[in-house]
C-alpha cells in the first residue's frame, strides 16, 4: 500500500470567520466557467444545433442513458443531480492540469472529509 501525504490547501483570505482557501477558490472558478458555458449554449438555441450546442446536448444525452439503464422510467429526474455532479467533477479536473492552478479535487476538504464516515461506517459493518 502506497502512502501519499498531502498538505493542507493554503488559506488565501478570509471570509468573516471563515478561511477561504485555494481548493474553494478552484471550485469556484470552476463553477464560473460551467455557468460561463451554460449562458453561452442557452443565448442562442437553434432547433438543429450546432457548434457549442451540439456538443452540450451531446454530453448530456451521453449520461441520460447510462441514467435511465440504472433507474429505468425514473432515470430522467436523477440527471439533474448526476450531470451536476459529473460536469463538476470532470470540470475541475481538467482545469487542475493548468499551470499553477490549485486543483478543486486535489484537497481533503473537498474529496476525503465528506467520504470519511461512509468509510468508517463500512469497515465496522464489514
Amino acid at each position: 500500500m502506497e502512502f501519499q501525504f498531502r498538505l493542507p490547501a493554503a488559506v488565501v483570505f478570509y471570509l468573516g470567520p471563515v478561511p477561504v482557501t485555494s481548493t474553494i477558490i478552484a471550485a469556484w472558478l470552476a463553477i464560473a466557467v460551467l455557468i460561463l458555458l451554460t449562458v453561452l449554449v442557452s443565448r442562442r438555441q437553434e432547433l438543429i444545433p450546432g457548434g457549442l450546442q451540439n456538443f452540450v446536448e451531446f454530453a448530456i444525452e451521453s449520461l441520460l442513458g447510462p441514467c435511465e439503464q440504472f433507474a429505468g422510467p425514473r432515470g430522467r429526474s436523477f440527471l439533474p443531480l448526476v450531470g451536476t455532479l459529473f460536469f463538476f467533477i470532470v470540470t475541475a479536473n481538467w482545469m487542475g492540469i493548468l499551470p499553477f492552478y490549485a486543483e478543486a479535487t486535489g484537497s481533503t476538504t473537498s474529496t476525503g472529509r465528506p467520504s470519511t464516515p461512509r468509510r468508517c461506517a463500512r469497515r465496522t459493518v464489514i
